[in-house]
Order: structure tokens, then C-alpha cells, then sequence
């Protein structure tokens, strides 16, 4: 069975192309445009899920807070949080924070695919 990725960002031309990207390095991906809509799924869905990656700038709910909610769940999957490039160098602080992996913005499916890998790998 594939692996299953909850991809959440504001932007639904964006979520697209991430859902793409995804599906095309062969995982099963459910998109969401709104942070709380992506946690009652994941509230309702948590064992189905692999991966959770998030846009840090939120409108509802920022990334930040969804990692927040996300890594207090049992059995939590791990987090990857996109954002933009200049806060990539905040890597460790983010860490302290729950996440797994930075994605930055934009990314290319080396990006994505490179982010999965680490994010996954990380919890073995």
C-alpha cells in the first residue's frame, strides 16, 4: 500500500502541484487549504497517515500550530513545514519546535522528494 501524505497549504494552485509532485514519487497524498479542516481529518484519520507537510503561513491555523497539534497525537506521524527560503537556516529551531524537515518555497520535486525522504527516514 502506498504511503499516505496530508499536504496542506492556502494556495490551491500550489496544493495541486505539491499533490502531483507527490503522486508522481508514488505516494497517496490528501490535499486540504485550511489547517483545521486538515486537523480533523487527521484527528479522524491519524493511523492512515504517514506524513503531514504544512505551509507555515496559514490563515486559519499557522504551520506552526498545526506541528504543534499534530506531534501531540499519539502515534504522531512526522512533520515537514514549507516556507519560504529565508528561514531555512532556522532548521534547529524549528526542530525544538516538532518538525522533521524544512521545505523550502518554492520547491522543486527534488525539494518534495528530498523532504519526504529525510522526514520519513526520521522516525525509524
Amino acid at each position: 500500500m502506498k504511503q499516505h501524505i496530508v499536504f496542506v497549504d492556502d494556495m490551491p494552485q500550489l496544493l495541486q502541484i505539491a499533490e502531483a509532485m507527490l503522486e508522481r514519487l508514488g505516494f497517496r497524498v490528501t490535499g486540504f487549504v485550511s489547517s483545521s479542516k486538515a486537523l480533523e481529518f487527521l484527528q479522524a484519520n491519524l493511523a492512515d497517515v504517514d506524513l503531514v507537510i504544512t505551509d507555515q503561513s496559514m490563515p486559519d491555523m499557522t504551520g506552526i500550530d498545526l506541528v504543534q497539534a499534530v506531534i501531540r497525537m499519539p502515534e504522531a506521524p512526522p512533520v515537514v513545514l514549507a516556507t519560504s527560503l529565508m528561514y531555512v537556516d532556522r532548521i534547529e529551531d524549528y526542530r525544538e519546535l516538532g518538525v522533521h524537515h524544512l521545505l523550502p518555497k518554492p520547491f522543486s520535486l527534488s525539494d518534495v522528494e528530498h523532504a519526504v525522504t529525510t522526514a520519513l527516514n526520521s522516525t525509524d
